[in-house]
């Protein structure tokens, strides 16, 4: 009625150009577009508060650039609080554990639900480095990416080779997919966008050398090693 009434404009939104004049909840009401002489006034009459862009509605920051690392800055902080190092070195690793997964899961489902994290924000650097825990260890390669998985030499290959990974049409491709055995040794099936070369020579020479110091098993199952512990298993107490 107020926007029919021009008392205050609204926002349009989308190509089809929506107008949103407010949002109401069981407690709140949320007004959009009116100037700061509006939102006085109207502040006045129901005996609200004045906000501005970015707040926080629920514990979630609404209006914020969620592509920028301080944007984060008090999600990052939740964590850090129920992930803290006292409570780390407290607990058992079965504790760990479950530490991890009731706090990770509830926040990162609640939080990235809406946001998607820009690359910046680290979920193990805050607190406990939980996936570092985890090695991959390759059988036949089906199940571990050849470009993302850390299985040669301690490093992702993606990042070890970056000038080659920029070549590479099948980013997701796995072990078994870019790795073969051609009836008499092991050999590389890569499909690049272009053939390499210059530098993404050499590159690739000491990708095939890296390579070659690996052992594929046909017969065994990729799995994951527990460093935790001397014979690579995880058990709870």
């Amino acid at each position: 009625m107020a926007v029919c009434n021009n008392l205050f404009s609204g926002v349009e939104i989308d190509k089809d150009k929506v107008c949103i004049s407010h949002l109401q909840y069981t407690d709140d009401t949320i007004f959009f577009g009116m100037d700061h002489h509006e939102v006085s006034f109207v502040a006045k009459c129901y005996d609200c508060k004045i906000g501005s862009v970015p707040f926080n509605y629920l514990g979630l920051p609404i209006g914020a650039n969620m592509n920028k690392m301080s944007s984060w800055m008090p999600v990052i902080n939740k964590f850090e609080k129920h992930l803290s190092d006292w409570k780390a070195r407290l607990v058992s690793f079965g504790g760990r554990v479950t530490l991890v997964k009731s706090v990770l899961n509830s926040l990162r489902l609640y939080f990235f639900s809406l946001y998607r994290a820009p690359p910046c924000v680290k979920i193990d650097d805050m607190g406990v480095p939980f996936s570092k825990s985890f090695v991959k260890v390759v059988g036949n390669g089906s199940s571990t990416s050849f470009w993302h998985d850390v299985w040669v030499d301690g490093m992702k290959l993606w990042d070890k080779y970056k000038r080659l990974f920029k070549l590479e049409s099948n980013s997701n491709a796995t072990v078994t997919d870019s790795w073969v055995w051609n009836g008499s040794s092991w050999c590389g099936n890569w499909d690049w966008v272009r053939i390499p070369r210059g530098r993404t020579v050499a590159d690739l020479v000491m990708l095939v050398s890296d390579l070659n110091s690996c052992t594929l098993a046909p017969d065994k199952q990729d799995s994951w090693r527990w460093q935790g512990a001397n014979n690579g298993v995880f058990t709870t107490k």
